[in-house]
């Protein structure tokens, strides 16, 4: 494996929080989503569900 140390994170630089804001891609192409967050993640997790882990469907 190679590791560039210039792409490393600081000691201590630990991201607590990330968050989505898709207001530019609306803003300047009139692009909505057809499916909401709640039912992405409800179907994403049904998905993963009916794949037993091991099955090689998915890595986590």
């Amino acid at each position: 494996m190679v590791t560039d140390a210039s792409r490393l994170r600081p000691a201590a630089s630990e991201v607590d929080r990330l968050l989505s804001d898709n207001s530019l891609a609306r803003d300047l192409t009139g692009w909505q989503p057809d499916v909401s967050l709640e039912d992405g993640l409800r179907a994403t997790w049904q998905w993963a569900a009916e794949r037993p882990a091991g099955s090689g469907a998915y890595a986590v």
